[in-house]
């Protein structure tokens, strides 16, 4: 008699190996397209932020970092206004960026009378400071005669376009240095032009920052480092 047939064992149910490893693979591209749309929106955002902050900010920056002793109370970064305080003083002032940059913001001084919060000394710049031909209201914001180094900033104003103020950063600059490291940006945005132009080398670094309207005059900084 012939022994009874092995019982075949019934067919298993479920995906097959590549399946699970295509939807594996599928998963892990998910999520790497999930992780990249997170970045790029965070990022998009970080740089919509910028764009949307009023373009004298930049100069306001290179101005107040060399004044630790005035604190910002409150700031609106997109309209451009700022409360100003020193250190230990009760006094405070309300101004925007602009008054800032050219110059104009004034605060009493211990006897009462107003004084200009940021100035500088026009005679002390060095004569290798380029400044803008033709420009009006050249003022110096900072000067600074430290241990290390020479330190200033001045501000002015012209009518010319940005491209011309470029031409001149890079006509300056290429007789100030034989050889130098440059980064540059210029763009302009909803109607604002605005514009960073850096040189350095040796001993000796310059800063050229630019804004305004189309239709308006720009608004030029120079910024100049001189290492002792």
């Amino acid at each position: 008699m012939a022994p009874p047939p092995f019982p075949v064992a019934p067919p298993k149910k479920g995906l097959p190996p590549f399946a699970w490893v295509g939807i594996g693979c599928g998963g892990v591209i998910v999520l790497i397209l999930l992780i990249a749309g997170i970045v790029g929106l965070t990022v998009g955002k970080s740089v919509l932020s910028k764009f949307k902050q009023h373009p004298a900010l930049p100069m306001v920056e290179e101005v107040l970092q060399t004044h630790p002793e005035i604190g910002r109370l409150a700031e609106n970064q997109e309209a451009g206004t700022v409360i100003l305080a020193p250190t230990g003083s009760p006094d405070q002032v309300k101004t925007t960026y602009d008054e800032i940059v050219r110059g104009k913001v004034v605060m009493p001084d211990p006897s009462g009378t107003p004084v200009p919060l940021f100035q500088g000394d026009l005679t002390k710049v060095p004569a290798w400071v380029p400044r803008y031909p033709g420009a009006s209201g050249i003022t110096s914001l900072v000067h600074e005669d430290l241990p290390d180094k020479i330190h200033g900033i001045m501000v002015m104003e012209t009518a010319d376009a940005m491209d011309d103020v470029e031409k001149f950063a890079d006509a300056e600059a290429a007789k100030l240095f034989s050889s130098s490291s440059t980064s540059r940006s210029n763009y302009d945005l909803n109607g604002v032009r605005r514009a960073r132009f850096s040189y350095a080398g040796g001993k000796k670094e310059l800063t050229f920052l630019a804004y305004g309207k189309s239709g308006s005059p720009l608004t030029v900084m120079v910024v100049y480092t001189e290492s002792k």
